[in-house]
């Protein structure tokens, strides 16, 4: 039995059916969307755009008072017969539609073509747009070029939201059913009372000029970090990730792993169809070296994963967990210390792993520890040193430490980056405001100065 049979419409407001004598009022619907995000392993329930569309058509089917007619939804999947001139196709559909649903994904995020062709093409022609986040993704803050007007994806009232009204894209939802039910009790509305369109961002942003993101200090020179880090996913295949990167609290590492999963680690995943999903922290990973410690793995693994404590018991379990995540969930095991309890506990997390069928999907498994002792950061080979070269099936990955960033690197970044259309005293003054007389700076309190002169958010 499949997601779209489990759901159960419960009431929602609606279209008042037509009176006697009255005409429906005839709508069609485009949905936007990446081929990317389709059936995965072969699963059809895990195809997302195969199930808005078979959901949607549902409720459309079921209220006829919405006006939609039988072929009134463009599904490319299902509206492109063989022979068609596929782009003029397209064209001519979104022309003629009135509701355009755009299923936001990274991988539709990064298509021009559904960015430009559809969505941005759509908004200029007056469609009423409505996001369905799928999953999680930088979106709100991407902007749309609608003919001469600009806005923000983030302008436009988005689905599906929890019971707090809070956004919560289609992955993270502890069930599918539940997630689903609310996308289509949500999407109703829609037909009853369209919401008012946005009004385009400040004549300010409206140049042309890229958004700027609060991750943008993290290019800033640690190229040798970022190079070796992209070097060392070359051989990473069919295995779990295990990275270690070396450096003290004034680097603010978690922010930096964060460019280098949303950049390079991107970049990679892109090629094997995989998305980059939101980090979670593990929580209650053990510091003591005692008979629980590899219990305390297991159950710090299965919180952040899974959402509950006793949702990894062994490699099948873990196997399991890791089919229904829709890309490389990267997982923050944070500050440790140095000790026995250290190593032991990483043995333990790589031998969980290690323990998994042939075919789990490991990729989708990223491990990251940031590592502050200095007696660790001293270490040549820190991953022979906890004694994890010898797990096959994890690929580590042992970063260079970060560097100190002098006034040549910023002033280098801040050319490299076109920032001078974003701060009008220009790079000198830029420099000399951020570095206020200090020989270099590490990368916290740089991000800290950079984010407020250039107000990013």
């Amino acid at each position: 039995m499949g997601i779209r049979d489990h759901i159960q419409m419960e009431a929602a407001p609606a279209a008042a059916a037509p009176g006697p004598g009255q005409a429906v009022r005839e709508r069609r619907i485009f949905i936007s969307y990446a081929h990317a995000d389709g059936a995965k392993d072969g699963d059809p329930e895990l195809d997302l755009p195969l199930t808005f569309h078979l959901e949607l058509q549902r409720l459309c089917e079921d209220h006829p008072e919405y006006g939609v007619p039988k072929d009134g939804i463009f599904f490319d999947r299902r509206g492109l017969p063989p022979g068609s001139l596929w782009a003029q196709t397209i064209a001519t559909a979104l022309a003629a539609s009135d509701i355009v649903f755009f299923l936001v994904s990274r991988h539709s995020l990064n298509s021009s073509f559904c960015m430009n062709e559809e969505v941005g093409r759509a908004v200029a022609a007056g469609k009423l747009l409505v996001p369905v986040v799928l999953t999680d993704c930088r979106w709100s803050d991407r902007l749309l070029n609608a003919g001469t007007s600009q806005y923000r994806l983030g302008d436009f009232q988005a689905v599906p939201k929890d019971a707090q009204f809070k956004l919560q894209p289609v992955e993270l939802w502890p069930h599918a059913n539940s997630a689903w039910r609310a996308v289509i009790e949500q999407v109703q509305r829609v037909f009853s009372a369209p919401p008012a369109p946005p009004q385009p961002v400040a004549k300010a942003e409206s140049k042309g000029l890229p958004a700027l993101s609060e991750l943008l200090p993290f290019t800033c020179n640690q190229v040798p970090v970022a190079s070796h880090f992209q070097l060392s996913l070359k051989a990473w295949q069919n295995q779990a990730l295990l990275v270690l990167l070396k450096g003290v609290y004034e680097d603010e590492m978690p922010s930096f792993l964060r460019r280098l999963a949303e950049v390079e680690l991107a970049r990679r995943c892109e090629k094997a169809g995989l998305a980059v999903l939101q980090r979670r922290p593990v929580k209650g990973w053990p510091d003591d070296d005692d008979e629980l410690l590899a219990e305390s793995v297991r159950m710090a693994l299965s919180q952040a994963l899974t959402q509950d404590p006793d949702g990894l018991n062994n490699g099948a379990e873990l196997a399991a967990a890791l089919a229904k995540e829709p890309g490389v969930r990267p997982l923050l095991l944070g500050v440790l210390r140095g000790g026995p309890a250290l190593a032991k506990s990483l043995q333990a997390a790589l031998a969980l792993v290690e323990a998994a069928p042939p075919d789990a999907p490991l990729q989708r498994l990223l491990l990251v520890l940031t590592v502050e002792d200095p007696a660790l950061v001293a270490e040549a080979d820190l991953g022979t040193t906890l004694g994890l070269r010898g797990f096959a099936r994890t690929h580590v990955v042992e970063l260079k430490r970060m560097s100190p960033l002098d006034e040549a690197d910023v002033g280098q970044w801040f050319e490299e980056h076109g920032l001078q259309d974003h701060y009008a005293e220009g790079r000198p003054a830029f420099v000399q405001r951020t570095f206020e007389g200090k020989p270099e700076l590490r990368m916290r309190p740089f991000a800290q100065s950079a984010q407020r002169l250039l107000q990013l958010k």
